[in-house]
């Protein structure tokens, strides 16, 4: 028998799936990225009785010790958070936070001022202590190192009775030596020149109050808002606001003698000026370059004005005055100028960061200059952040020696948060940067 094979016609199909037409993604632009890194710091102030961090908020670059050191008040649960960074700060791990009570016999955590100096590696802050029964106290607490163990910390009374240790401020020679002043004055409404500027300083031992010299300076009427700063000659320099208007004063040397200080009134402008420490209750936005200019920032209604001055600056005359930008009109609730900051860099440019309100959306702004900073066009901003029913209430700024900027802004409804630029700083001029947020 014979096979006989059919071969059957069939058709085949080849399929190339490289040859095939690959419809292409479309083509989308990524979202611009952020100039800034930010994240949650410290969710310690949220207490089961609600949010608890308070001010003052102190931030301290580039001393001896750790390159960021920030220093606050969890006002409901009365102690000191501490926190330190020396490397990676936009990574939460990388930080150190501790607490400690503040000490010196007072419960209450300082409710006006804590000033934050640090020198030789070592931290010192001077702070209003109080109690519901004993009187007001000004307390100088310090720390050798590693802040963030409360066992780290000492504090001592060197000041005590009457209304002693409104609105304290203190400065730190590379040395050591200290220098600080507080208001005596009443809480209440009181005639004027009621008050009593006074003169601390201390040069080795300083957790002893024996160690502290000073004295009455002269009276004013009450004031607020108090900042004291040092240049590179050793000569201070004190700005202090009484009504609507700042008042600076300088001292190179014997200063708990009233008649080495120079004063002057340097006028705001209008009725409704204010600074910072009424809106924050942080330090005044009051700074001083490495080459002894001085700058003040503060608002007048929803305009930042920008006070500098060069030399000769015991003469109000000497003080040049800039209106750097005026805030878009409200869009829905009331709001204003809020929290402000200043800080000089180490070649003598100008850094401002401030909190506002965009209707009900809270705003944190950074702005820098870094020459002819008496013009507004010399000044470029950027958003930080934003997003917030309202503005954050604090904003602490400090700037690296390499320029970048490092701000802390929270409020007593929002956890502590810490930004860092996550590229150069570019910014855009300041009018084009509020023109974009108009209705």
């Amino acid at each position: 028998m014979r096979l006989s094979v059919r071969l059957l016609p069939f058709a085949v199909t080849v399929i190339c799936v490289a040859c095939r037409d690959v419809p292409q993604a479309p083509n989308v632009t990524p979202p611009p990225e952020r100039p800034f890194q930010v994240f949650i710091l410290d969710h310690e102030g949220q207490a089961d009785d609600g949010p608890g961090f308070s001010t003052p908020v102190i931030l301290a670059l580039g001393a001896a010790g750790p390159p960021i050191q920030i220093l606050y008040v969890d006002q409901y649960r009365s102690f000191f958070r501490y926190g330190s960074c020396v490397d990676r700060c936009g990574d939460s791990a990388s930080w150190r936070l501790g607490t400690f009570s503040g000490g010196g016999g007072y419960q209450i955590a300082p409710y006006w001022g804590a000033t934050f100096a640090t020198s030789a590696g070592a931290v010192h802050t001077l702070y209003q202590g109080w109690s519901y029964n004993r009187p007001r106290g000004v307390v100088y607490a310090s720390c050798p190192g590693r802040c963030e163990d409360r066992a780290s910390w000492h504090a001592t009374v060197i000041d005590s009775g009457g209304a002693v240790g409104w609105d304290p401020a203190l400065v730190a020679r590379p040395d050591g030596h200290l220098y600080g002043i507080h208001a005596d004055q009443p809480w209440a409404a009181a005639p004027a020149d009621t008050a009593t500027m006074d003169y601390v300083e201390c040069a080795t031992s300083c957790d002893s109050a024996a160690s502290w010299q000073g004295g009455h300076l002269w009276r004013t009427p009450p004031v607020t808002g108090t900042a004291l700063r040092i240049d590179v000659t050793g000569r201070l320099h004190l700005l202090y606001w009484v009504g609507p208007d700042p008042h600076y004063a300088t001292c190179a040397s014997a200063c708990a003698d009233s008649t080495q200080w120079t004063r002057t009134t340097l006028a705001s402008g209008a009725t409704q000026a204010y600074s910072d420490p009424r809106i924050s209750w942080s330090v005044a936005a009051f700074d001083v370059t490495s080459d002894g200019h001085l700058g003040l920032a503060y608002w007048v209604g929803n305009t930042l004005r920008l006070l500098t001055c060069a030399t000769s600056c015991g003469s109000a005359g000497a003080w040049l005055s800039t209106s750097l930008l005026t805030l878009p009109p409200k869009t829905g609730a009331p709001w204003g100028g809020g929290a402000l900051a200043l800080t000089a860099d180490s070649t003598g440019g100008w850094h401002t960061a401030f909190a506002w309100g965009l209707g009900y959306v809270g705003m944190v702004t950074y702005a820098a200059c870094d020459s002819a900073c008496e013009s507004p066009i010399s000044w470029r901003a950027t958003t930080v952040d934003s997003g917030y029913s309202g503005a954050p209430s604090v904003v602490a700024l400090g700037v690296d020696p390499a320029r970048r900027p490092h701000l802390f802004f929270g409020s007593f409804y929002f956890p502590f948060r810490y930004a860092e630029p996550s590229s150069a700083f570019a910014g855009k001029p300041v009018d084009a940067y509020f023109a974009l947020m108009r209705p």
